[in-house]
């Protein structure tokens, strides 16, 4: 019973946390849009027949997205209810993590896994951008959490919950489906007997989800030019950016803050190792070096690819912030549960919900608010974006940026939507997407 009463008391507080993170970004949800959101508003509008004519010629990898974001528009055309999806989508993110960290490192390290990932500067943009990357980051964390529970000794459904959760992923965003690739293979390298006695039964599920990677790969070879304009060559400072992996993103100090806490974190331990005078909090290596591959190894294959031809955008990793705040809360919580395992039940308590309270709002308003106040024009300034001299003008005659190509998204008279683009370098695509429009009735 009162394991149960527990339970629930943590289930609230994450849900709380994940509900006010979620909340706390209303304010921006109608700031003005960017180009890349323009596209999928125009291609949400499409009709069915026009939509896949139109992946035909662009962002074919994407069509699982637009499909979904025509059905949710049909409430609601606006820029505010297209990103209202992602913000659900960032809101249940947290939750599923701080759920995680709980199983993981227990109350202590779930709570402060889902502060980290609700003030993580690239979880916030994905979460007001009208673009499948908080979905996506939603459908990696589940399918981390199935391969876990089956791990943990779970049934052999739990690996059919992380195909499917994978394969949502990949459709989502076909980079993203580089977390739970990675987890899986160090999950193998690391726990083989776990695969061993069991292979017959994972044959299946594990073989439909890379057979379904490979042939989105293969569909997707064929508009590879979709991300030819990210800048080459790849060094630099957008090489050293692109370093920071998930801790990059709106804020250049993300990337310290998570390395100083990773410090603080694991040089009180080392030092008592090193002294032996007292017995550090128990901490699952294998576990940790699991969280690592989560949170490390999409960005190094991206970064890898890009020494070779450019396919890197922080945004592209965003899957990865669930498992770098899990992997620094377990830290965290492993180090401060040694630091106070000589306080009292109740003050240490007291203690725990001052430092996580203070460490929720000085992080919101240290990223939080600054990733979700960022402007089109502020990203590209800062390099965030590239050199894509693409704007959004209006959509259905509201106004929000002017730069060197302009693209405007008008309603026509009898209720069609036409995307016109003006500039010398997108004349092109001007008129391949005037053909889609025209096709539709």
């Amino acid at each position: 019973m009162r394991d149960s009463r527990s339970t629930r008391a943590t289930s609230g507080i994450l849900a709380a946390i994940a509900g006010l993170a979620a909340m706390g970004l209303l304010p921006w949800l109608d700031k003005p849009i960017f180009p890349d959101e323009g596209a999928s508003l125009f291609s949400a509008h499409l009709s069915w027949t026009a939509l896949w004519q139109h992946s035909r010629v662009v962002d074919l990898v994407l069509l699982p997205y637009y499909s979904l974001l025509h059905l949710w528009i049909q409430l609601s055309d606006s820029i505010e209810w297209a990103r209202f999806l992602s913000l659900l989508a960032f809101g249940l993110t947290v939750f599923l993590v701080g759920h995680l960290g709980v199983r993981l490192g227990g109350r202590l390290c779930g709570v402060l896994a889902a502060i980290v990932a609700g003030t993580n500067p690239l979880l916030v943009t994905a979460a007001l951008s009208a673009r499948p990357y908080a979905l996506s980051a939603l459908a990696a964390t589940a399918s981390v959490v199935a391969l876990l529970r089956w791990l943990g000794g779970s049934g052999v459904r739990w690996v059919w919950w992380f195909c499917v959760a994978s394969i949502a992923t990949l459709l989502l965003h076909m980079f993203a489906i580089l977390v739970p690739f990675f987890v899986l293979v160090a999950a193998i390298a690391l726990k083989p007997q776990m695969f061993r006695g069991k292979w017959r039964s994972l044959i299946a599920p594990i073989g439909l989800m890379l057979a379904a990677a490979l042939s989105f790969a293969i569909l997707g070879v064929s508009q590879q030019s979709q991300i030819g304009w990210i800048p080459s060559p790849f060094e630099g400072a957008q090489l050293m950016r692109a370093m920071a992996g998930p801790a990059s993103g709106a804020h250049d100090h993300y990337a310290i803050f998570a390395l100083a806490i990773a410090i603080v974190a694991v040089a009180p331990r080392l030092w008592a190792w090193s002294r032996g005078s007292s017995r550090p909090a128990l901490l699952d290596l294998r576990l940790l070096a699991i969280l690592l591959a989560w949170a490390a190894f999409p960005t190094a294959t991206l970064v890898a690819g890009s020494l070779v031809k450019p396919v890197f955008l922080d945004r592209y990793v965003t899957s990865s912030v669930p498992g770098l705040a899990i992997a620094l809360a377990l830290l965290t919580a492993c180090t401060f549960n040694g630091i106070a395992a000589r306080l009292a039940d109740r003050s240490r308590v007291i203690v725990d919900s001052a430092v996580l309270g203070i460490a929720a709002v000085v992080l919101f308003f240290a990223f939080s608010i600054p990733a979700a106040q960022l402007t089109y024009g502020q990203a590209t300034s800062q390099g965030l974006l590239g050199d894509r001299r693409v704007a959004i003008v209006g959509v259905e005659g509201r106004r929000y940026l002017e730069m060197a190509a302009q693209a405007t998204l008008t309603r026509l008279d009898d209720g069609r939507l036409t995307l016109v683009i003006s500039g010398g370098r997108n004349q092109g695509m001007q008129r391949r997407l005037s053909t889609v429009a025209k096709s539709q009735h």
